[in-house]
């Protein structure tokens, strides 16, 4: 979105109060100054934050390799298993059919009702992606705190 750029007004005469015009354009750079100095320190502070997470991370790998791959796979698993309804959604499968105008209706138009298609809506329709997502996070969230019961020291 490009900048809102205000027109110069002409200088007022001295002794005049400033106008309407004036008083809110002056009010418009103030707060974008401000937004300016604000966002430039949040920036800076946000890059300082993820620096030293980057580097503690690096610290833990480096400690513990193998504890750090398990918890990589569980955290990968997780995001798909927490993806999944959203994708078959995106997708046009939804519960209660394909979604006129998606990718699941024009593929279902082409092709028919594939075994891969049927899989797909029978998911979305029966919640299962949900419920799949739930059992794949506590199972993810269960073996990392099982991974850091038995973790060598």
């Amino acid at each position: 979105m490009p900048p809102l750029l205000l027109p110069a007004m002409p200088n007022r005469s001295e002794g005049r109060s400033k106008s309407t015009y004036e008083t809110l354009r002056d009010a418009y750079l103030n707060i974008k100054q401000t937004l300016k100095r604000g966002l430039s320190t949040l920036s800076r502070r946000a890059r300082c934050l993820f620096r030293r997470i980057l580097q503690q991370a690096f610290e833990h790998y480096k400690k513990n390799p193998r504890l750090c791959q398990f918890q990589l796979a569980m955290i990968i698993i997780v995001i798909l298993g927490l993806a999944v309804p959203s994708m078959l959604l995106a997708m046009g499968f939804s519960s209660i059919g394909p979604v006129a105008g998606s990718a699941a209706a024009a593929h279902q138009s082409a092709a028919g009702t594939t075994a891969a298609f049927v899989a797909l809506q029978s998911t979305a329709m029966t919640g299962a992606a949900a419920t799949v997502g739930v059992i794949v996070s506590s199972a993810a969230a269960a073996g990392a705190a099982i991974a850091h019961f038995f973790k060598r020291r």
